[in-house]
């Protein structure tokens, strides 16, 4: 009995809490009270705001009406006294008719039919005679025969906001004048009622044009021929802008929630619309909100606070017993007792069955114990070392279990680990633990399996390459907890090392991957199809010449311009053009033999254009048969930049040559000036001798020889020059000693006048391959600049050291002076940059940009420049002639 009256306190117990839970129902009952009486209370005030928004309307409605009937009985008058045509008349009527004075606060005017105003009243100064030819109003008037009322405008002789209405002066059906009344907001008017009255506290009103999307006036001054709000930005005032009447609540374009209502004006076809912020309409629920709240908020916190009261003594032995097991779990070798059962209710029992649950667990504790001793053993004999690896929601990562295979692996213990595995990354090598960190970062964000080979260096066995594995897990507190293996894989590596498996071209992968999903699934078409590069796959015959085109992408048809049926009837002969097919033959040959080659040649288009292409083909065997795989790139506009670019730089080194022809035509003078005065000297004496007698056959022939020789010698020099400035066309092999010394012959006057010796070590040599004629160019321009730079410094015993050999697969040309060296800043190669000089405003700056221009880019070579010692160093490297590099270009 005593034990059943022990459960009934509990029972009771639980409905008090049950108690506690009713008062929530008063959030529940305060927000559905609060909510009614909001919407009641937005129905009620909508409609009282609505009804006075209607009743300011119709006044403003009467306003407009009563100012319209004004001027159409004005106009009527005008044209049944037939004054139309008498501005003095009408200016008389205007001034005398002080009743409309009083409706148009801005004035009245007489507009003729070229829109010139005739009469206005009250007068203003320089109005009559002005021209309304641009006004936005009065050719409607003229043209529909009916009254207008304009857009809110800014007059053109006031300079204030105004609203006019213009009413026709109609004669036998046709309009002669207009007769217009302007309303200026500016000064006191009709419409001031809404800028005199405010809505509420903080609230107004609004007249809006909705034709001319802007605000004629406000309670707010600013608002006073302002434009409308853009439509999307306040969706209610975009449905008063479309023809609604009534009322609702939006946000307006300064971001405040308002209650609006509009009704609309018929004659000027506007609209007024009165605005009431929603933080002033519902003022009152609000305060009844907060109220109810605070009252909810009230006996929120008293229940809950006698609930935990309840709850804290009735529940107190269950929470001994938590702290019986928090305690035990502290010693994680003492496994906890057996729960205290202090009382026979339903807690009681909760704690026996706690007791139940503590000698299975401790059961299950103890088979741990063995399975954990079992799985050392087991992991101390695997070749690797197993793991529980863990990314916490910090980011930190922790171990919470390694096998001792860590101390083979990574030649550390677990305590290393244990709380943070950075002494594992700091074994892994500096250029994997990127690709590392990466892939188990992916692992982390997609949960799938992580595997990764990457090399470690072990303070005993130096660099070693390890494998790994892991199978990711989604904690429920956030972190990702991996169960892997890592393993050595050094002598798979070795193995690996031993393969070739190394894919020879880009071109290789993309025929691999297209063959294999062509051949496996459709769906690899639309890749097939999204490569840039035309793609034709076709086999051989039966003659291993190509046969018809199996398959092709639609980059190809584009090339051709021809549709994929089209193309898919033709042989790669009927796309060449004619002059090409005896060279298939020759390609088949090298193609069979090679199984890959890449070349240049043109291609015929549907329309007739010969495009250069670059076609990479290659054999395979597919089923029995030979499939050609070509891939064909056009290369028509980039072959015609080439030749263009090409062509600037030949005409750029010539140009170069002419910037030196100064010094060559000086050169060439001097190398004449003694033949020629020996030849004067000849020339002289031959008049002289045959009046002696002297001149007899032997010494005609004699003179005659001197002077072809000196001629032949004054040819050749002619000749020599004339072929030095002579572009090179073809590349070919030329010896660099025999080009150095016939600049340094042509530079030879030049050298002897300024006391400069050459010292030139470049007998024999082998040959190079290149441009001889831009070769002689920039050993041109670099003696030139060498000459300047000893001359204009002054240097006593100039001198210049030419040295030619041979480095590895270059031939090898220096060229050293004395003059003091080349400032540090345009070194090492700023003084290869175009338009930078040596020689400061006198020089060009595009002689040694042409250098290496002609060297590398030209000639593949390479050109430097260094300080010595006592001046400056101009090395060149140019190609070795031989027949790879013959063949090759």
């Amino acid at each position: 009995m005593k034990a059943m009256v022990r459960r009934q306190s509990f029972q009771r117990r639980v409905l008090v809490t049950t108690l506690a839970i009713i008062f929530a129902g008063i959030w529940f009952l305060s927000f559905i009270v609060t909510n009614s009486l909001q919407k009641d209370m937005e129905r009620l005030l909508a409609s009282q705001q609505y009804a006075t928004v209607s009743l300011m309307a119709h006044q403003i409605e009467r306003g407009f009406q009563a100012r319209v009937q004004a001027l159409e009985e004005l106009a009527g008058r005008v044209g049944q006294l037939g004054i139309a045509h008498d501005p003095e008349a009408i200016q008389s009527m205007l001034e005398y008719r002080t009743s409309l004075h009083q409706l148009f606060n801005g004035g009245l005017l007489f507009v003729d039919e070229g829109f010139t105003v005739r009469a206005d009243a009250p007068p203003q100064p320089g109005r009559r005679g002005l021209t309304y030819a641009s006004s936005p109003y009065l050719p409607t008037v003229f043209q529909e025969k009916r009254t207008v009322i304009s857009p809110p405008l800014i007059g053109g002789a006031l300079q204030r906001p105004l609203v006019v209405i213009a009413a026709p002066v109609l004669v036998d059906g046709n309009v002669v004048g207009v007769i217009s009344g302007a309303t200026n907001l500016a000064l006191p008017n009709f419409l001031d009622d809404i800028a005199a009255q405010a809505y509420g506290h903080s609230g107004g009103y609004l007249l809006v044009s909705p034709r001319d999307g802007v605000f004629v006036t406000g309670t707010q001054s600013d608002y006073v021929m302002a434009r409308v709000p853009e439509s999307g930005i306040n969706p209610q005032f975009d449905r008063y802008m479309s023809g609604y009447e009534g009322s609702g609540i939006s946000v307006s374009s300064k971001g405040v929630a308002q209650l609006s209502s509009a009704h609309s004006i018929a004659t000027p076809d506007w609209f007024l619309m009165s605005i009431l912020p929603v933080s002033e309409a519902f003022a009152p629920i609000a305060l009844l909100k907060k109220r109810i709240l605070l009252l909810a908020l009230g006996l929120t916190l008293v229940s809950g606070l006698l609930m935990a009261w309840v709850l804290r003594r009735h529940f107190r032995p269950l929470y001994q017993a938590i702290h019986s097991i928090r305690s035990a779990a502290r010693e994680p070798d003492l496994f906890p007792q057996l729960l205290e059962v202090r009382m026979n209710d339903e807690i009681g029992e909760l704690l026996k069955s706690f007791n139940v649950l503590l000698e299975t667990l401790g059961q299950q504790h103890r088979e741990l114990c063995a399975r954990d001793e079992l799985l050392a053993k087991l992991s101390s004999q695997i070749p690797g070392v197993l793991y529980q690896f863990r990314l916490g929601p910090d980011g930190q990562f922790t171990a919470p279990y390694v096998s001792h295979g860590i101390r083979k692996i990574f030649e550390l213990e677990f305590e290393d680990v244990k709380d943070d595995v950075q002494a594992v990354f700091l074994r892994i090598h500096p250029d994997e633990l990127d690709d590392v960190l990466r892939s188990i970062d992916e692992s982390a964000r997609n949960l799938t399996p992580w595997r990764s080979e990457f090399r470690v260096l072990l303070p005993g066995r130096g660099e070693s390459w390890r494998e790994g594995y892991a199978m990711p897990e989604m904690q429920d507190d956030g972190s990702v907890l991996w169960h892997g293996f890592i393993t050595d894989i050094d002598e798979r590596k070795m193995i690996e090392g031993r393969l070739h498996l190394l894919n020879e071209h880009l071109s290789e992968q993309v025929e691999l991957e297209v063959r294999e999903r062509l051949q496996s699934d459709a769906k690899y078409q639309n890749l097939f199809n999204t490569i840039p590069d035309a793609i034709f796959i076709h086999p051989l015959d039966e003659n291993n010449m190509p046969g018809v085109f199996e398959e092709v992408n639609e980059s190809a048809c584009r090339l051709l311009g021809l549709s994929r049926e089209e193309v898919l009837k033709l042989r790669p002969m009927d796309i060449l053009p004619p002059e090409y097919h005896e060279q298939v033959a020759v390609r088949m040959e090298e193609l069979l033999r090679k199984k890959h080659i890449l070349l240049e040649q043109p291609l015929r288009t549907a329309d007739g254009r010969v495009l250069t292409i670059e076609r990479t083909s290659s054999l395979h065997a597919m089923n029995g048969r030979q499939i050609l795989f070509s891939i064909v790139r056009d290369i028509t506009e980039k072959k015609r930049l080439e030749r263009e670019r090409e062509m600037n730089q030949a005409l750029l080194i010539q140009q170069s040559k002419l910037a030196d022809l100064g010094h060559m035509i000086g050169a060439i003078a001097h190398q004449w000036k003694q033949p020629l005065n020996n030849i004067a000297i000849i020339a002289q004496s031959l008049p002289d001798m045959q009046e002696t007698g002297e001149l007899d056959r032997k010494t005609l022939v004699d003179y005659t020889g001197k002077l072809m020789n000196l001629i032949q010698f004054m040819n050749q020099t002619v000749d020599d020059f004339r072929s030095f400035y002579r572009p090179s066309r073809e590349m070919a092999a030329f010896s660099p000693a025999d080009d150095v010394r016939a600049v340094v012959q042509l530079l030879q006057d030049r050298l002897a006048r300024h006391g400069i010796e050459v010292d030139m070590d470049t007998e024999g040599g082998p040959p190079a391959w290149g441009y001889s004629g831009e070769f002689r160019q920039a050993v041109l321009s670099v003696l030139n600049n060498a000459i300047d730079v000893l001359v204009e410094r002054s240097v006593p015993q100039g001198h210049i050291a030419i040295e030619l050999g041979v480095e590895g697969d270059f031939v090898m040309i220096a060229i050293e002076d004395n003059g003091g060296g080349i400032s540090a800043e345009l070194l090492p190669d700023k003084l290869f940059n175009a338009f930078t000089s040596t020689k400061g405003e006198e020089g060009t700056g595009i002689g040694l940009s042409l250098c290496r221009t002609i060297i590398e880019e030209k000639m593949g070579g390479r050109i430097t420049a260094r300080n010595t010692d006592g001046g400056a160093r101009f090395t060149f490297w140019l190609p070795l002639h031989q027949e790879e590099t013959r063949e090759e270009t």
